[in-house]
This record gives C-alpha cells, sequence and structure tokens, in this order.
C-alpha cells in the first residue's frame, strides 16, 4: 500500500505512520521528495521512531546505523543526505522510544529546527534571483498569457492558436514551475520553523 502525505509539522509525521500502522500494516520505504511511504500487510508491526541527523561520509552512516542496530532498532529509510532516519523496532522487547532523555529529542528538534530555517532563506534567496532578472516581474510568473515569449502568439488564427500554446507550453512550464517550487519551498518550511519553535518552547 502505497500513501502520499506532507507534514509541515513534523512531530505528526511519526504519529500518522504508526496510526497507519495499527490497522495492520509495516511502514517499509519512504521516499522524502515525493512525499511518499509504502506499507506492507503485517500481522505484528513494530513502532516506528524518526530521528534526524545528516552524514557526508557512508562509514559514518553506517556506525549511525549500527548503534541504533545495537539499540533494538532496525533502519527502515534514510541516508547519507536523507535529514529524517527512520527506523523500527526489531523486536517487541525493544525500548519504545529512540532517544534516552528529553534533551536527546530536543536536541533533534533544534537539528531540524535549523534545517528548515536554512531551507527557508535558500528558497527565498532563489524566488529573488528569479525576481531579479531584468524586465521580469511578478506578472511574468502569475499572467498565464506572459508565460509564452513566442512574437505574436495571441494574435494568430484560431486554427494555429491552440498548436502554438501546445508546443510551447513544456518550455512554459520549465520557466515558470521552479518559481512556484520555490515560494512554496519558502512558505513551507518557514511554517515548518515556527512550529517546531513552539514544540521546543513548550518543552524547555
Amino acid at each position: 500500500m502505497r500513501k502520499y502525505n506532507l507534514f509541515a509539522d513534523p512531530s505528526q509525521e511519526e504519529v500518522w505512520i504508526n496510526d497507519v500502522q495499527s490497522q495492520g500494516y509495516q511502514l517499509v520505504k519512504v521516499v522524502p521528495w515525493l512525499f511518499c511511504y509504502d506499507f506492507e500487510p503485517s500481522n505484528n508491526p513494530k513502532k516506528v521512531r524518526i530521528d534526524y541527523r545528516e552524514f557526508y561520509t557512508t562509514k559514518r552512516l553506517k556506525q549511525y546505523q549500527a548503534f541504533f542496530d545495537d539499540a533494538g532498532w532496525e533502519s527502515v529509510a534514510g541516508g547519507l543526505f536523507g535529514g529524517q532516519q527512520y527506523f523500527k523496532q526489531k523486536a517487541d522487547t525493544s525500548d519504545e522510544e529512540i532517544f534516552s532523555d528529553k534533551e536527546s529529542r530536543l536536541a533533534m528538534q533544534k537539528r531540524m529546527l535549523d534545517m528548515a530555517l536554512s531551507a527557508a532563506f535558500i528558497s527565498f534567496f532563489y524566488v529573488s534571483i528569479m525576481l531579479s532578472y531584468k524586465g521580469v516581474g511578478l506578472a511574468d510568473y502569475f499572467v498565464p498569457s506572459r508565460w509564452f515569449l513566442t512574437q505574436g502568439i495571441w494574435q494568430m488564427p484560431k486554427n494555429l492558436l491552440w498548436k502554438a500554446v501546445l508546443f510551447e507550453l513544456p518550455f512554459a512550464l520549465l520557466r515558470i514551475l521552479p518559481f512556484y517550487f520555490f515560494v512554496g519551498s519558502t512558505f513551507f518550511y518557514f511554517y515548518r520553523y515556527i512550529k517546531l519553535s513552539k514544540i521546543i518552547k513548550n518543552e524547555t
């Protein structure tokens, strides 16, 4: 079973995964950039917990995963640049939490907070670059007729107009979709930053 979900509030992701599993499924794969979660039927689903780490060498990643494996947690998803690392209990006797104390969980939330702020600023930076091009303004992204650069396209006869629009549409989308992507990312990560800030404030 495949499900798609996007969590602005990261604290809800773990809750949602385990809620789906309570219906007789086990998480087996996560594709973060597609917001995709794969589940398989299971008579005895194991708890899933999420950590947040980034690694830049395979050696450090393997050491990290081996540490969790020794503690009774098997890696389900995540990787060198995955950010969020997903683990499931190896056995029912394993601890139900991956963090030994409140400080460890707080440190993880702060790592996520830093990432959210960085991603928001990077996305905003790209939006600013796109709007700084000479002769380009907001209308060029929000008015569909300006997406097409062929001169005189809107004065063409109707029998040629739709062909010209269909031909140029893929190129128009390649120009404007990155703008919408980075605008959406700016708002999404800034909202995530606000949510994480509140969570951290309530726990300290």
